[in-house]
């Protein structure tokens, strides 16, 4: 969907990110945050952390992927030094 690539993007404002990011529960498909994930790698998208835990929560995701999603700002934090 469009939402991935907005919130994938750089180039977009933060809430309009963040909006795509709360965007996605309503698709109901756990595996958009396959998509999603990676951008966390990069320490300047640490502020999408909490959406995506939250996203992952209202989408019932295992514990596989919220465990993704702490490893992707951990790497983030170790890329920072």
């Amino acid at each position: 969907p469009v939402f991935i690539e907005v919130a994938k993007t750089e180039g977009f404002p933060r809430l309009l990110r963040i909006k795509a990011i709360q965007s996605l529960a309503n698709f109901n498909d756990v595996t958009v945050l396959d998509n999603l994930i990676p951008i966390l790698e990069n320490s300047y998208n640490h502020e999408y952390y909490y959406e995506l835990i939250n996203l992952a929560n209202d989408l019932n995701a295992n514990n596989t992927y919220k465990q993704k999603i702490k490893e992707a700002s951990f790497k983030a934090m170790q890329n920072n030094k």
